[in-house]
């Protein structure tokens, strides 16, 4: 854990605290990441906290039972939250003033504490860019069976008829270091739904969750940049290829949307595909690439970040944005004829500036003000 404080024990009054959860995905990254990331916010009396939690395989494989039941990764997070709470006082914060913090998947792991009961009471707000427990990337499909693909990687002749006790027994005796090397073809691992139990960090469907009264109803800023997949631009022959798929074969645009599932009559997804075509252009794809671009940009961030701001707003007070500024701190540097320029991240970048940086210097003081939209203290 990394604690970054100008706030000596003792001193009054206590500052406000930002618990900043790293991302990658679930399956990469830790909290050993530039200290300057956390300079800005100290240098406004704000105290920031980081640290780990264990990711991919070892953080979120489960066997779909109470043998592993999953989410080992969250409970993680969830650890150091009680630990913040109960000695964050010693590093001059103010355990009563903690706003968690993250984008993308680590934006996907604010939103699913506040969904949780076991991380009640451990923070007054939340901070979720880019992600909601709602996209595709914050729920691991077919867990057990990735957790048996695994074992046939690493295991040698390991037979498929074994039960899932076998199977961690049998995964415990190989070297982390050759699981953690499958992870660059082996990327798939996530939160799941756990069986219920005792320790269950959460044991119903996040959506069905989403519709409810949350365990922590704190105020959420959160929201988007206003072209999330621009970034798929960068490669532009094959986002047409990829737009010729679509106008050639609209079953597979159902088909990446993910979460639809309708049904497997090939029949049916065509059709589906055209109506999910038609809402985006009554031509092809291929000649507008910035149709693609928006698809993209929907199904895999902002219409899951759209519908859980839209749910949680029944309960919690939300304040939601949409980043579209291009100014010289973001990269903004792929180009799609009719499309923007925002992409993921971008937002991040005005979050985490340093204003004393020279290469942050922006021609008005406006400019700066994204990182100042949300007050962390009342």
């Amino acid at each position: 854990m990394n604690i970054f404080t100008k706030t000596p024990p003792g001193a009054k009054p206590i500052q406000p605290v930002v618990v900043d959860i790293y991302g990658g995905g679930f399956n990469h990254g830790s909290a050993n990441g530039k200290p300057d990331k956390a300079r800005h916010f100290v240098r406004n009396g704000i105290v920031v906290v980081k640290f780990n939690y264990r990711v991919g395989p070892f953080g979120f494989l489960s066997t779909e039972d109470e043998v592993v039941p999953g989410n080992m990764g969250l409970k993680d997070q969830q650890l150091a939250l009680q630990w913040v709470h109960k000695n964050i006082h010693l590093f001059g914060g103010d355990k009563n003033k903690v706003t968690l913090m993250g984008q993308s998947a680590r934006a996907a792991s604010v939103t699913f504490h506040i969904l949780s009961k076991k991380s009640a009471g451990l923070f007054r707000a939340a901070i979720a860019m880019s992600g909601s427990v709602l996209n595709t990337f914050s729920y691991q499909r077919d867990a057990a069976k990735t957790a048996y693909g695994l074992a046939k990687l690493t295991v040698p002749h390991f037979g498929k008829n074994k039960t899932t006790r076998q199977l961690i027994k049998a995964l415990q005796n190989v070297p982390a270091k050759d699981i953690d090397a499958t992870d660059s073809t082996y990327d798939a691992f996530g939160p799941v739904v756990e069986v219920d139990h005792a320790d269950a960090f959460i044991s119903q469907p996040f959506y069905d969750l989403s519709t409810k009264a949350p365990a922590n109803k704190v105020p959420i800023f959160m929201g988007m940049t206003s072209e999330e997949a621009i970034g798929h631009g960068r490669d532009l022959a094959s986002l047409k290829k990829y737009a010729e798929r679509y106008d050639n074969d609209p079953s597979f645009l159902e088909d990446q949307c993910g979460c639809l599932n309708i049904c497997n009559d090939e029949k049916v997804r065509r059709i589906v595909g055209e109506k999910i075509k038609k809402a985006y252009t009554n031509g092809s794809m291929a000649d507008d690439l910035s149709t693609v671009i928006k698809f993209d940009s929907e199904k895999r961030y902002t219409k899951a970040v759209i519908r859980f701001a839209q749910l949680q707003s029944q309960f919690s007070d939300v304040y939601f944005y949409v980043f579209s500024y291009h100014g010289k701190i973001g990269k903004n540097d792929v180009y799609v004829k009719g499309a923007g320029r925002i992409g993921h991240a971008e937002d991040a970048k005005y979050m985490y500036l340093d204003p004393f940086d020279a290469s942050n210097k922006t021609r008005h003081p406006r400019r700066m003000s994204f990182s100042r939209t949300c007050k962390f203290h009342p």
